[in-house]
């Protein structure tokens, strides 16, 4: 594909993922947006313009204090201080195989690259100095279960395992499962599911989440209505929390044992031993203005904010 072929398909996607309208003809605002874990108060990180603006995944670098996002075509980098944009690789950025549409992004900074999950069930390795990218892993690279084309994913790199952790739904032939998946191989092996660990049933859906606590030799995963914490060695599933249906966003905070969510345009901590839920940010605390469909949640290198890839209503 030539580059202005390229650029042409980034444009269609514009079109098939236009900003959202709220109903009462106001427009909405993507990007990263911050909420304060102390007074609940939310702000702009930064807006994403022009084509391809939604975001649909998050993951942060702590040590350099860089977000990194995906929309649909495009890696992007923001200073978390300045919130400051830089495209890393979209169709005319970078070479290697196109974007189909990206559905998640972990990274390992500390070999300046993200992985990013690919709609057609495609895994790709992204260089984050040049935007070229690798296949990783796909039906034809790596042993194990074949991930379903067409559906959405989330997943978290694993530095001390040099893995990937994936939660993706309707694996051929394993259903909906947790995945390790070697970065070197692209082979995929099957940490937890129907056939692997006991306890609650995954049922994915379209709304996925993850959180990983990989000094506990676990990870969390939201799915639609509950919160799963699963043990990484067994397969085991334990149910931590149950609410009503919504996307939501998940991460770990374990200094101080709760999970963070964004969940409905609230902020909440959920207690991992307990399961007890504290509202941290809503509609009645804190004031800015409220994330919706949120992508992906991190906390930020000082600890005491949290940063989610969502839109919010101007």
């Amino acid at each position: 594909m030539t580059k202005t072929a390229k650029l042409m398909a980034a444009l269609a996607m514009w079109i098939l993922f236009p900003a959202c309208d709220n109903g009462g003809g106001g427009a909405t605002i993507p990007g990263v947006f911050g909420i304060d874990l102390t007074t609940g108060d939310r702000a702009e990180v930064t807006a994403l313009e022009g084509p391809d603006a939604l975001p649909r995944g998050i993951a942060f670098d702590p040590v350099a204090d860089r977000i990194f996002l995906v929309t649909a075509v495009r890696v992007i980098g923001v200073d978390a201080a300045t919130g400051d944009p830089t495209v890393i690789a979209d169709p005319v950025i970078g070479a290697g195989p196109d974007f189909s549409r990206l559905e998640a992004i972990a990274l390992d900074a500390a070999n300046n690259r993200a992985f990013v999950f690919d709609s057609p069930g495609v895994i790709l390795v992204v260089d984050l100095l040049t935007g070229a990218r690798t296949l990783v892993a796909d039906a034809d690279t790596g042993s194990g279960p074949d991930f379903a084309a067409g559906r959405t994913a989330a997943m978290v790199y694993d530095a001390v395992g040099a893995r990937l952790i994936v939660v993706a739904p309707a694996l051929v032939p394993d259903g909906d499962a947790v995945v390790a998946v070697n970065p070197a191989t692209g082979d995929r092996t099957v940490l937890s599911g129907s056939a692997t660990g006991m306890g609650p049933a995954f049922s994915f859906g379209g709304s996925l989440a993850i959180a990983a606590d990989f000094a506990g030799g676990r990870v969390f995963v939201a799915q639609n209505s509950t919160v799963l914490e699963v043990d990484l060695t067994t397969g085991d599933r334990t149910l931590l929390h149950t609410g009503p249906p919504y996307r939501s966003a998940l991460a770990t905070d374990i200094a101080n044992s709760r999970l963070l969510q964004v969940r409905g345009g609230a902020l909440v901590s959920i207690d991992i031993l307990t399961g007890a839920v504290a509202i941290l940010s809503d509609d009645s605390m804190g004031t800015g203005p409220e994330p919706a469909e949120p992508r992906g949640l991190e906390i930020d290198a000082a600890r005491t904010r949290t940063l989610v890839a969502a839109y919010v209503f101007e």
